[in-house]
């Protein structure tokens, strides 16, 4: 099945919107269709979030009819589909067909591969801190950059020159010129660099 997954820094304030919220929309749709046929069929899209909405016009431009978001696929209540999406989440991303990785604090002025900045907004983004943003960043086999209001900043090989003169790690740089994968031992390795040596946060999902 082909897809494409979004990568993105979970907003606190409004919170994201839950597999629950996202169940419940459908539902509410559906019956107001049962009495008024003529509803449109975006009448879903137009109750998400913008983002999960700019995620799924990017994916009808590239022709992709399915979408997976991890606040909103992953029923967060069940203990057991909760641990299997965090076990799978590296196959998940890298049999994507695309991964749009989504910067809310970039501005679309922003040039990447024009002279480094460390103050630059791409380079201080939130989304390189991020725990996940490792394997996130490995996995997809094409993975697209996109500023505060969806303009296109480069995709990630067209990155790899720049991102290997940043902050970010070299090993980032190494598998994205390289167009390899890490084995999972590799994987856990990194894990702890990247976390303890390279700054990034995560939290446990309550």
């Amino acid at each position: 099945m082909k897809y494409a997954i979004l990568s993105h820094v979970w907003d606190k304030f409004p919170p994201e919107q839950s597999y629950q919220e996202m169940v419940k929309i459908q539902e509410e749709v559906k019956d107001q269709r049962s009495g008024n046929p003529d509803l449109p069929s975006c009448a879903v899209l137009a109750r998400l979030r913008p983002k999960i909405r700019e995620c799924c016009k990017r994916a009808r431009e590239d022709s992709i009819e399915f979408v997976w978001v991890d606040s909103c696929c992953i029923d967060k209540t069940s203990s057991g589909e909760l641990t299997e999406a965090i076990n799978s989440m590296f196959e998940w991303y890298s049999r994507a067909a695309v991964c749009y990785a989504f910067l809310a604090d970039v501005s679309p002025e922003e040039d990447p591969l024009g002279v480094p900045s460390p103050s630059s907004t791409f380079r201080q983004s939130k989304w390189f801190k991020r725990c996940w943003t490792l394997q996130e960043l490995i996995a997809p086999k094409a993975l697209r950059f996109f500023s505060s209001d969806w303009t296109l900043i480069n995709g990630k090989h067209e990155l790899a020159v720049s991102s290997r003169k940043s902050p970010e790690s070299t090993l980032i740089y190494f598998f994205i010129r390289n167009h390899c994968s890490p084995s999972a031992s590799q994987r856990e390795c990194f894990g702890r660099r990247d976390g303890s040596q390279l700054g990034r946060r995560t939290k446990r999902i309550r």
